[in-house]
């Protein structure tokens, strides 16, 4: 529809011609992950016991950001792992386990999540 933009960023990059203008070349970094793309939390590193989490941003990224424009940020991991979700009125929920659930993990894999 209006407005939608589609990158194939294979095309655009990979065995793309050397860029001879001398207009500067510019990339936009795309990076979304439906939360099905990976299930558990374990391998951002760390235990998630921070403000937001382990992730791959720095802090400084999340500065001024409202809560749903950060949740948007989220790596991939599974909704009831303690994910922030946007919901249908725009504000954001937190999902989570079970108490019995998250001592069973505790206990078993010696960590927050698995």
């Amino acid at each position: 529809g209006p407005g939608d933009v589609v990158l194939f960023s294979e095309g655009t990059v990979h065995g793309a011609r050397a860029w001879r203008s001398d207009v500067q070349r510019r990339t936009a970094l795309y990076r979304f992950a439906p939360a099905t793309c990976a299930y558990g939390r374990s391998y951002f590193g760390g235990d998630g016991d921070g403000e937001r989490g382990t992730t791959a941003w720095p802090a400084r990224f999340y500065e001024g950001l409202s809560e749903a424009e950060a949740a948007v940020l989220e790596p991939p991991y599974a909704n009831r792992l303690d994910r922030p979700n946007i919901v249908e009125d725009g504000t954001v929920e937190l999902t989570t386990r079970s108490e019995r659930k998250r001592r069973h993990d505790r206990e078993v894999f010696r960590t927050k999540y698995f």
